[in-house]
């Protein structure tokens, strides 16, 4: 399977200088975008845009500049551990059905960092797993065959 990696730096070639290495050792193609004017570190070959844009429109700009069979969105600031992608990629390939994957993300001291918002949505069946569906952790919802249960 074919994996680049889409990163877009609005004001980052700080972070990017440093994490770009640990990623690019890892994907078939990077696409870097600069948001903005002096966003990427000298060197590295990137997308300008015209005018700021969102995340998604530049995600959307990323993809239609690569030929990969699976996109990663990778924020500037992520540094992935050696074989983060190998295994994310071998997981998918496990389970063909699988349309999004994502890593365990921690910070630099190797406490978990989430990766979700709780967001303002709530299932009516978010209750079942005895929390309060206020609590922002509960969620199983049965829609199309997909299944959401709390992790903890």
């Amino acid at each position: 399977m074919k994996v680049a990696a889409i990163v877009v730096s609005h004001g980052s070639a700080a972070e990017l200088a440093e994490n770009l290495p640990a990623l690019e050792a890892q994907v078939d193609e990077l696409v870097v975008i600069a948001n903005l004017p002096g966003s990427v570190p000298p060197g590295v070959s990137a997308l300008a845009n015209e005018r700021p844009l969102g995340f998604a429109a530049n995600l959307n700009l990323g993809v239609s500049h690569t030929t990969a069979d699976a996109v990663l969105a990778v924020n500037p600031d992520a540094r992935p551990e050696p074989g983060a992608v190998a295994s994310l990629v071998s997981f998918m390939a496990a389970h063909p059905r699988c349309g999004v994957a994502g890593p365990r993300m921690v910070f630099p001291d190797g406490s978990p960092q989430p990766s979700r918002s709780p967001g303002p949505w709530r299932s009516p069946a978010a209750a079942d797993c005895g929390r309060p569906a206020s609590c922002g952790r509960s969620a199983r919802a049965d829609r199309g065959g997909m299944q959401g249960r709390c992790s903890t």
